[in-house]
């Protein structure tokens, strides 16, 4: 979109930025929180620049949302991370079932029909399948699983376990994705990079993340939502 030279390109960062987690996570709390934030940002900017800054950002937005509208994903958080009922799978060894404490249904289902960013088709760079489940590679990743998963284990290392709590979100605030935000932002930050080569290092990072993740979904999808190997299924109780 062409813009006046002086159009402030911090505002149409965030105004691009408040446009799509608005259009994601629509509680009205959560709208608020967005607008309080982007408010916050403009203070300081004179009023004609931020004004063409936010003209450049909402339409930058609506652009992304328009390109992503049909590619799969439901249209906000909260439909996208809703159980689905209507995802069961015969009791068989190594289909997807419940697990305790809460037994629930199975979330992202739709993620194996989602439309990837960079590659082509969901299934151009497929993993080699995990191993059958009489297999000695497989009796081995399980053992291993349970002589390092296990709460109380003494087998493993400190470092394992913070790399195991992390991954599964297990005491402590951020997730596997979010230690990777921090990561791209330390990067930024250290190297000192603009604000455009800023946006597009976090972008190429969601792409890289989101089309790995679908890449390893269609690969496992015959074993249900999550199916893996025992080794990579490992969510550790500790």
């Amino acid at each position: 979109m062409k813009a006046s030279h002086g159009a402030s390109a911090e505002v149409a960062a965030a105004t691009a930025a408040r446009d799509i987690l608005a259009a994601i996570y629509t509680a009205p709390a959560d709208v608020q929180r967005f607008d309080n934030l982007l408010s916050e940002q403009l203070k300081g900017i004179p009023r004609g620049l931020a004004r063409q800054g936010q003209a450049v950002g909402h339409a930058a937005a609506a652009a992304v949302l328009s390109w992503r509208q049909n590619d799969g994903w439901p249209a906000t958080q909260a439909a996208a991370t809703a159980p689905d009922p209507t995802y069961v799978l015969p009791t068989f060894p190594g289909l997807w079932q419940p697990t305790p404490p809460a037994n629930s249904f199975a979330t992202f289902t739709f993620f194996p029909r989602v439309k990837p960013f960079a590659m082509l088709t969901s299934t151009q760079f497929l993993p080699p399948p995990p191993p059958t489940l009489i297999s000695a590679r497989y009796a081995t990743d399980f053992n291993e699983v349970k002589l390092r998963g296990q709460d109380t284990s003494g087998a493993r290392t400190a470092e394992e376990t913070l790399m195991a709590q992390v991954h599964a979100s297990v005491n402590t605030q951020i997730g596997f994705f979010h230690v990777w935000n921090r990561v791209a932002a330390d990067i930024a930050q250290r190297q000192g990079l603009s604000l455009i080569d800023t946006a597009r290092l976090f972008a190429l990072l969601a792409v890289a993340i989101h089309d790995g993740c679908k890449r390893h979904s269609r690969a496992s999808s015959h074993m249900g939502c999550g199916g893996r190997s025992p080794r990579s299924a490992v969510r550790a109780r500790i």
